[in-house]
């Protein structure tokens, strides 16, 4: 099979097929990492705004969509629009910290800031291996925070347990 006769991803679209603009691309389970992927894809750094484990935010023209939807491991493509809240990663009842949440910033931005601007106080703020905060939150303030531009994903705060 060729990657024209490749089957395409499903595709969602907000304004229309083909048009330039912000797209989601999600990946099937056990796909590599975002970041891999957009190294395969030929994706240029400077148009991702957005990476979480299941896929990316990417402003793509409408050539590139198609190409996209026709690599294997891509489970949908649909046009991001204004106002979607952030990628939030729930974590399992049994392993999940109520009301406690992990948010990553986009690159460039003052984690501390965001968080200010956002009324949150931070129970920790993280500069290496993410850059975000941790902080505890209502449901009013989570979703306020999934929806800030400078937010690029959130997660629940979990229990971590070591084996035996």
């Amino acid at each position: 099979m060729t990657s024209d006769d490749a089957p395409l991803a499903p595709y969602v679209p907000a304004h229309g097929k083909g048009v330039e603009g912000d797209y989601l691309v999600w990946l099937a389970y056990n796909e590599p990492s975002a970041e891999i992927f957009l190294a395969r894809a030929g994706i240029e750094a400077g148009q991702v705004y957005r990476t979480w484990d299941a896929g990316f935010g990417a402003v793509l023209t409408g050539e590139q969509v198609e190409a996209v939807r026709r690599i294997p491991g891509v489970a949908l493509v649909e046009q991001d629009t204004e106002g979607r809240p952030t990628p939030y990663t729930r974590a399992t009842p049994g392993e999940r910290v109520d009301g406690s949440y992990i948010v990553e910033v986009a690159p460039g931005a003052d984690p501390t800031v965001v968080a200010a601007r956002l009324g949150i106080a931070p129970t920790a703020v993280l500069r290496h291996a993410l850059l975000g905060f941790g902080a505890e939150m209502s449901d009013v303030q989570l979703d306020r925070v999934r929806r800030d531009p400078e937010v690029t994903h959130v997660w629940d705060d979990a229990r971590m347990y070591v084996a035996d």
